[in-house]
Order: C-alpha cells, then sequence, then structure tokens
C-alpha cells in the first residue's frame, strides 16, 4: 500500500485528488494540508511513502521542495502545477563521501546502497592489504 499526502491550498483540489487515486488499489491518501510548515510536521508523524505538491500554489515553490527533501529524505516528492500540468519528481539521499569514488558514484547517479557497498568493499579491501 502507497502511503500519499497532499499539500495545496486549493481543497476542492486536495479532495478532487483523493477522490480519483481512492479508485486505485494499494493507493491511499493519508493527510492532507494547505500550507508547508503544518504539512512538515504531519509528514514527519505520518511517514508517506509520497507527498505530492502543489506547485501552482506555492510562492516560494523550490524553498520548500527543499524543506521537504531535507525533512524526508527517501520520500518520493511529487511536484504537480496545475497551470500547465507539469509533473517534477524529487527525491533526496543522504550518505557519507569517504572516498572520490563516492563523489564519482553519486555524479553517476548509482543508488546510495551502491555507494555505500563500493565504500564498504574499497574499506575492507585496504584493510586486508593492511594486515
Amino acid at each position: 500500500m502507497k502511503r500519499v499526502f497532499v499539500i495545496s491550498r486549493y481543497i476542492l483540489f486536495q479532495h478532487g485528488l483523493k477522490q480519483l487515486l481512492q479508485q486505485f488499489p494499494g493507493l491511499t491518501i493519508i493527510g492532507q494540508e494547505k500550507e508547508i510548515k503544518p504539512a512538515l510536521d504531519r509528514i514527519k508523524q505520518l511517514e508517506p511513502d509520497t507527498v505530492i505538491f502543489d506547485t501552482s500554489a506555492s510562492e516560494s515553490f523550490p524553498k520548500d521542495v527543499m524543506q521537504l527533501l531535507m525533512s524526508i529524505p527517501n520520500t518520493l516528492i511529487i511536484g504537480l502545477s496545475l497551470r500547465d500540468n507539469r509533473l517534477y519528481l524529487f527525491r533526496a539521499e543522504n550518505g557519507v563521501v569517504d572516498q572520490v569514488d563516492d563523489l564519482v558514484a553519486a555524479i553517476k547517479y548509482e543508488t546510495l546502497a551502491k555507494v555505500q557497498d563500493t565504500a564498504f568493499r574499497h574499506n575492507a579491501v585496504m584493510a586486508g592489504s593492511m594486515g
């Protein structure tokens, strides 16, 4: 079951989206908010898989998306513009860069799990060669 949270100042959009998504098995709207600040608190509590964010209703869209990404990494953020039907997908991952290979892997956009596994194998090889 994919748990979805909706942020939009337009109540009709929130309710309409809920009605539309209810038709698809495996999707459920677990929360809705009109503004980003109260949404952040609820999102941290509810831990949705996906947040749909109405970008056309946001006067500070880039800042709001960054707040969401920093607050709930590994959650899919979908920016949806009602003005031009544009869809934006955002997801933040974080990790530790122990060596340049980790940075290169991130540039090539390998997942953090693979980056971390590469770092672990590199460290194990280095430890084995020192012993």
